[in-house]
């Protein structure tokens, strides 16, 4: 006979037990599995006799209480309770395996049932001191619940690395979503801070933070200042946060890191930051800039940092790890990459239009009634287009287009 009530049990684990107790069925004894509140959750009966759920379940947390007071670790030997003299009960705590330093998990206990229950005295069954004719045949079946509970660890163990593994694989997989959603929005077309706000965003989705921003050098009144471009959450930086940000970023990287972590788990913070923030990271932004060499006296690319990616109050783990390093940095490296473009194709449409002026200057030259008339017409045509973009959808590139159209015409 076989009854099952399906609580809190895997159908993996549900099969696995039910297996066991049809072997011990065929021996005529009785086998139930409660959880740790105390539910039954598995009775497989052998039908020479009904067992006592009530009194099978004072005994499971009986033996959860013994389990607990003693603490029993994950690479001590399995303990296997026997309760009565003559009428025996077998139990043990079902638990899963240590897996990353992290105790096993306690699903609850599973107990074979000899018999009518008598006398219950707690007395380990794997204990050899004293054996009686009753306690040895007892203790074949307490074998039987070790190789039990062998099996349960080692398929919950093995349940828990496919977990993690398809667990790194998703995020892996979320994590190259968004670079190749970085690459193929990087268009010439589009501003820095749309697109700096769609990299937040979107790195939101996959890491779990209370506040991000990407900050960039501006000039403002003559000096050079980190300004928030783009943000998401709840951040906050002011200007002197800003300032410890981008010194303690360059001590960072200087020293051979890259990025600069900070947080209270190990120890007390190295910077000082505002009483909201628990931990933080902050990975540059690098690019390249022209500078003249001493040496050459020529022109050179340098690699210099023209702003920094923060976040802060890592959500789901107590600190931000190497693989949150490694994301952040390719992020921030396409978020530079995209704004160097930018500033290229500024330059090149800007050597462009004035390679045009000069040429329809030149032509217009010629005649003192044509002097600046391709100019006026262009500013005129520009003029006209945008404000017929409030009645009908012109973007700025269109805007333009009609005033190149204008200075050639």
């Amino acid at each position: 006979m076989l009854d099952t009530v399906r609580k809190t049990l895997s159908l993996s684990q549900r099969r696995q037990f039910e297996s066991f107790g049809a072997k011990i069925n065929k021996f005529g004894f009785n086998f139930a599995v409660f959880n740790t509140t105390d539910e039954i959750v598995l009775l497989c009966e052998g039908g020479k006799y009904k067992s006592n759920p009530e009194q099978l379940s004072i005994l499971s947390r009986q033996v959860l209480c013994q389990f607990s007071e003693k603490r029993y670790s994950d690479e001590t030997s399995i303990p296997v309770w026997r309760f009565g003299d003559t009428n025996i009960v077998l139990a043990v705590v079902l638990k899963s395996a240590r897996i990353s330093n992290k105790d096993g998990e306690i699903l609850g206990t599973a107990l074979i049932d000899l018999g009518d229950i008598s006398c219950p005295n707690i007395i380990p069954a794997n204990d050899t001191n004293s054996l009686n004719p009753v306690q040895m045949d007892s203790n074949y079946l307490a074998e039987m619940l070790e190789l039990l509970v062998e099996k349960y660890q080692a398929e919950t163990k093995s349940e828990k690395q496919i977990e993690m593994v398809g667990i790194e694989l998703s995020q892996t997989y979320e994590e190259l979503v968004l670079l190749h959603k970085l690459s193929t929005n990087m268009k010439v077309t589009e501003s820095d801070a749309n697109f700096l706000q769609m990299a937040c965003d979107s790195l939101t989705e996959i890491v779990c933070v209370e506040g991000i921003a990407i900050l960039l050098e501006k000039t403002i009144d003559d000096k050079q200042q980190l300004v928030v471009t783009a943000g998401s959450g709840l951040i906050d930086i002011d200007e002197q946060t800003a300032a410890i940000l981008h010194s303690g970023l360059m001590e960072e990287i200087n020293s051979g890191k890259e990025a600069l972590l900070d947080s209270e788990v190990d120890s007390a913070f190295k910077y000082e930051w505002p009483d909201n923030i628990n931990n933080i990271i902050a990975v540059p932004l690098c690019g390249k800039e022209k500078k003249e060499s001493g040496i050459t006296g020529k022109s050179e690319n340098v690699n210099c940092i023209m702003g920094l990616m923060v976040a802060i109050n890592r959500i789901g783990k107590q600190d931000f790890d190497s693989t949150d390093i490694k994301l952040f940095n390719s992020v921030a490296g396409g978020c530079a990459v995209f704004i160097q473009n930018g500033e290229l194709f500024k330059d090149l449409k800007e050597l462009f239009i004035g390679s045009l002026k000069a040429l329809t200057s030149s032509i217009d030259a010629k005649d003192k009634y044509t002097h600046g008339h391709s100019e006026r017409v262009a500013f005129i045509s520009r003029w006209i287009a945008e404000k017929l973009s409030d009645r009908e959808q012109l973007d700025e590139e269109q805007i333009h287009m009609v005033y190149l159209a204008g200075l050639l015409h």
